[in-house]
C-alpha cells in the first residue's frame, strides 16, 4: 500500500480545488464510485489509499473516455488562464437598459 492521500491531494488527483472537493466528495462516493476514505475524524484526518483513487481514475477514464480530470472553469488559478480580448458592450435594447447599464458604470468608476 502506498502512503495515504490528504483530503488536499485527493482533490488535486481528481482534478478539484479542495474547497469544491471538499463540497462534493460524499456524492462521489454515492454517485460514481469513488473510495471511502479509510481513516475518518474524530482522532484523525480523512484520508484515501492512493492505490484505490488511481484506480477509480483509471475506471472513470475509461468509462468517460477522457483523462480522468473533472476540472470546473471556476476551478482554474486565475494565473492559469489565458488572456482575453475586452468583450464589446452589447448595445441595450430599450432605453431604460441603457439607463441602468450608465448608472452601473458611472457607480462603478466612482469606485462607490
Amino acid at each position: 500500500m502506498s502512503a495515504p492521500l490528504t483530503f488536499a491531494q485527493v482533490a488535486a488527483e481528481v482534478g478539484l480545488s479542495r474547497d469544491r472537493f471538499r463540497r462534493v466528495w460524499r456524492n462521489f462516493i454515492k454517485q460514481r464510485g469513488f473510495p471511502p476514505p479509510f481513516s475518518q475524524p474524530p482522532g484523525a484526518h480523512f484520508k484515501w489509499n492512493a492505490d484505490e483513487v488511481a484506480e477509480w481514475k483509471r475506471r472513470r477514464s475509461r468509462a468517460l473516455g477522457t483523462d480522468g480530470r473533472h476540472e470546473v472553469a471556476n476551478d482554474v488559478h486565475p494565473d492559469d488562464r489565458l488572456p482575453f480580448e475586452p468583450t464589446i458592450p452589447i448595445p441595450a435594447p430599450n432605453r431604460a437598459l441603457a439607463n441602468q447599464r450608465a448608472q452601473m458604470r458611472a457607480l462603478m468608476s466612482r469606485g462607490a
